[in-house]
């Protein structure tokens, strides 16, 4: 699986810190995985929370749309969140 960094946004999932929330700007990335990442939840528009991440910094978990999604911190990098919603305990 080739991953590719291809993202508009300045922040992505991966610099969300824990609490943090944010919502889905742009979802990045081969085809096969864009695709997969879209059905799992990560469409544009839909806010996230992340809960926590592992002590090597992978995985990060994300609760979205009332369930927990555990991703490595590469595929994170290809989900761009809109701006000014990155600090913990602020909702979108």
């Amino acid at each position: 699986m080739v991953i590719k960094k291809a993202m508009s946004s300045s922040h992505t999932l991966a610099d969300l810190p824990k609490g943090g929330t944010g919502t889905v700007a742009t979802v990045g990335g081969d085809p096969r995985l864009r695709r997969r990442l879209l059905e799992m939840g990560l469409t544009p528009g839909c806010p996230l929370t992340l809960v926590r991440r592992a002590p090597l910094g992978d995985p990060l978990v994300f609760n979205l749309r009332g369930y927990d999604l555990s991703l490595r911190s590469a595929e994170a990098r290809l989900v761009g969140l809109t701006t000014g919603n990155l600090v913990a305990g602020i909702r979108p």
